[in-house]
């Protein structure tokens, strides 16, 4: 197994389903999902998920435990509020799975439903003006 030297990062996972999901996620889904999608962090969250994948589309750290959302977050840049918002969007759009609570996999033979991702991004907002 090749190691990591410190301050790399961890190779890409390799593995039929994280290929597919990256392939389809760059060539398929990501020019078709509307605008307001593409312009968030949604994009990079699902970046994100395909990079802390391991073989099999699960999202688990080295240790077979599930990633945390904070790591999910620190990965795409984003709060863990939002990070959980986007993996949210992900489930409704179907792009990805909660095999039981809190572990995510990835699922590339989704048809995604970009408009309900989209929902549930747009009712989370805060809206603008207001203080929280």
């Amino acid at each position: 197994m090749e190691q990591v030297r410190e301050g790399q990062p961890p190779p890409a996972p390799a593995g039929v389903i994280p290929d597919t999901f990256i392939a389809v996620l760059r060539h398929q889904w990501v020019p078709n999902m509307p605008a307001p999608l593409r312009r968030c962090r949604f994009v990079a969250a699902l970046y994100a998920a395909h990079r802390l994948a391991d073989p099999s589309g699960a999202l688990r750290d080295s240790g077979g435990r599930p990633v945390p959302v904070g790591a999910i977050a620190y990965a795409s840049a984003t709060s863990e509020t939002t990070a959980t918002r986007y993996l949210a969007a992900a489930i409704a759009a179907g792009v990805l799975t909660e095999r039981r609570p809190g572990l995510f996999a990835l699922a590339p033979g989704a048809v995604p439903d970009w408009q309900a991702a989209a929902a549930v991004i747009d009712h989370h907002r805060i809206p603008a003006g207001s203080s929280a």
